[in-house]
């Protein structure tokens, strides 16, 4: 009588419960991995003077051809006046641009205003200039092969982080003038913010206004190229209109940026 097999399970039957279970349990190395791959991307921060910008402000008595909003410099006094008010910090920031752009409309260097001014305008770039802007000349030094500029210690604000451009007065071959950096150059250096007394003081105030602090900017033989001129000192002249309605440089103890 010939023996009888039993059936043997099959292997699904025959796979363990506990084998099972693990099989049917999430990899949480590939989910973490694939979350993780997912993930956004922190969209960074949008700088400080953008909404200023969306508003028009920076384009205000911007000539139309220059990409602004035309109108007259002395539309910027209400501007500034309002923001000194509400925001000291963001005032200084939006004194810094401003008179920066107002450079980049008056030079004759047409090739830098194109190249540099629709994204000050844009507030996508910063710029600045030295708090005390007749107090911070710097020396060039002619190498036989260009210019290179040093200054000590000059005191600005809207130093951002993520780079800038910056008007200063400078002294080349006995030629006083204009010009304008990247703070991105080897040899500048943005150091830590210092208080600094304000430059002016209201006449009509009881009191001295509060002390500002600004970010240090130092030049190390900084390479000038000649497309970074803005123009000689009668530049200055054309600069009066909006300098007089933007006022002195804002005072706020509680100011750092870049």
């Amino acid at each position: 009588m010939p023996l009888i097999t039993p059936p043997q399970p099959s292997a699904s039957r025959s796979r363990p419960r506990a084998a099972a279970a693990l099989a049917s349990t999430p990899n949480h190395s590939t989910a973490h991995s694939a979350a993780h791959r997912a993930a956004p991307l922190p969209t960074p921060p949008a700088p400080p003077l953008r909404p200023l910008a969306d508003r028009g402000w920076l384009r205000c008595a911007v000539p139309v051809h220059c990409g602004g909003l035309g109108g007259e410099a002395r539309e910027l006094g209400p501007l500034m006046a309002e923001l000194r008010q509400q925001d000291p910090a963001l005032a200084a920031l939006f004194w810094s641009q401003r008179l920066a752009i107002e450079f980049l409309v008056q030079t004759p260097n047409g090739a830098l205003r194109e190249h540099l001014l629709p994204d000050v305008l844009r507030a996508e770039r910063a710029a600045t200039v030295p708090i005390t802007l007749a107090q911070s000349l710097l020396s060039a030094h002619d190498t036989g092969r260009g210019w290179q500029l040093s200054a000590p210690r000059l005191q600005a604000f809207n130093t951002s982080v993520d780079g800038f451009s910056f008007v200063a007065p400078v002294q080349l071959d006995g030629q006083q003038g204009w010009c304008c950096l990247r703070s991105e150059e080897d040899g500048f250096d943005v150091l830590p913010a210092q208080a600094q007394p304000p430059a002016h003081v209201h006449a009509h105030t009881a009191s001295a206004p509060t002390e500002a602090q600004a970010s240090a900017i130092r030049l190390r033989q900084v390479f000038f190229r000649e497309d970074e001129w803005l123009g000689e000192q009668a530049l200055e002249a054309a600069l009066q209109p909006v300098c007089a309605a933007l006022g002195p440089p804002p005072t706020n103890p509680r100011l750092h940026v870049g």
